[in-house]
């Protein structure tokens, strides 16, 4: 991956990040698509994905360490302001209880077409004290020093092998209201073309295990939030139908 790729395209074909900002917890939940299979222990959800890729967005510096993890540097107050996308009020205990669990998710992923098969969680550790950054007028405590975010050594193997995607508009994904319409958007960002899927069949992949009456709601969510969709690049025609 590179500064500019926030995440990659396995994380949004397979659901391993619920399609929801207010995912409930799940003990292995497998869940299989065209492009994969996962096995997904944790509370993980959209809001999740939030902080992955906004850390990813405004990373100041990456490497891996001795033991083959991904280890990122980065300015908190960008990463708080970058998760609220003009939108939302989001505070460091937000962040840290979203980092809280993506450390105790447990993944087993298997994508079959890259030969990728992993195991573990996502998140090793995350440092709040680190080198110190000149405050701004106006900012409070927790801005003053960087952060060093630390990923499992099996998730630095996915953001090492899988498909790297970088999104023309961060900020239009993060805004959106609805979980639902968030996953919709990453799986048809993460794919060159999305010619005319119905949302409906998107979300049977990205939700299969939302009740028929979950899912025309959810249906309903992707339809209102048409406009954010279409500032993201991608389009929602007459029918209800997704196009990139």
């Amino acid at each position: 991956m590179t500064r500019r790729d926030v995440t990659t395209a396995h994380q949004s074909r397979v659901p391993i990040f619920a399609a929801t900002r207010r995912p409930r917890r799940v003990a292995a939940e497998e869940v299989t698509t065209p492009w994969g299979r996962a096995v997904v222990t944790g509370r993980i959800g959209q809001g999740h994905r939030d902080l992955l890729e906004a850390a990813m967005y405004v990373a100041a510096r990456a490497g891996v360490d001795g033991e083959g993890r991904v280890r990122i540097t980065l300015d908190p107050y960008r990463l708080r302001r970058t998760m609220g996308a003009g939108t939302r009020d989001v505070n460091y205990a937000l962040i840290l209880r979203l980092a809280r669990d993506l450390r105790a998710a447990e993944v087993d992923l298997h994508v079959p077409a890259r030969d990728i098969h992993i195991i573990g969680g996502i998140i090793d550790e995350i440092v709040t004290a680190g080198d110190p950054i000149a405050r701004r007028a106006g900012t409070r405590g927790g801005d003053g020093e960087t952060w060093r975010i630390t990923y499992s050594r099996a998730w630095s193997v996915l953001l090492a092998t899988d498909l790297p995607i970088a999104y023309s508009a961060l900020s239009a994904v993060i805004a959106m209201r609805h979980g639902a319409t968030q996953a919709v958007a990453r799986w048809a960002l993460s794919h060159r073309h999305v010619r005319g899927e119905y949302i409906a069949d998107v979300l049977l992949h990205l939700a299969p295990g939302s009740s028929p009456a979950r899912r025309r709601r959810q249906v309903a969510e992707v339809l209102a939030d048409a406009d954010a969709l279409a500032d993201a690049g991608v389009a929602i025609d007459a029918d209800g139908r997704v196009w990139v």
